[in-house]
């Protein structure tokens, strides 16, 4: 039986090592782009979240590449670390967790994979 949705979110905070970043792209057209990601911490409250249209881009693992590196300037800008990021983008988060040390893939409903990446 497949989890709900909330389980598995609980799942992917309780194993972060601090923060959990959700983030996520949404390519309509080369012509319509946005982007969105949601820090929780380790108890599962929500510190911070933001969400942009962007410029177009020509593909969706494009577009979710450019919502994981603006996270990431954010988390940054903001002072957090120890960020666990997740996203929907195997592709992506695959070839990145290639060249890390850890990564995890997790199956959820309708079979799609989400995938973690640390950092230290």
């Amino acid at each position: 039986m497949l989890k709900s949705v909330v389980e598995i979110v609980s799942d992917v905070i309780s194993y972060a090592n601090t923060f959990c970043c959700f983030v996520d792209g949404s390519w309509i057209s080369s012509q319509r782009a946005g982007i969105g990601w949601a820090l929780y911490n380790r108890g599962g409250e929500l510190v911070v979240q933001g969400l942009s249209s962007i410029d177009p881009i020509s593909s969706a693992l494009e577009t979710e590449g450019e919502a994981l590196r603006l996270a990431i300037i954010q988390m940054k800008r903001l002072g957090f670390d120890k960020i666990t990021f997740c996203g929907d983008s195997e592709l992506l988060y695959g070839q990145l967790c290639n060249r890390k040390e850890e990564a995890i893939r997790l199956r959820v409903q309708n079979n799609q994979t989400r995938c973690m990446l640390k950092t230290s």
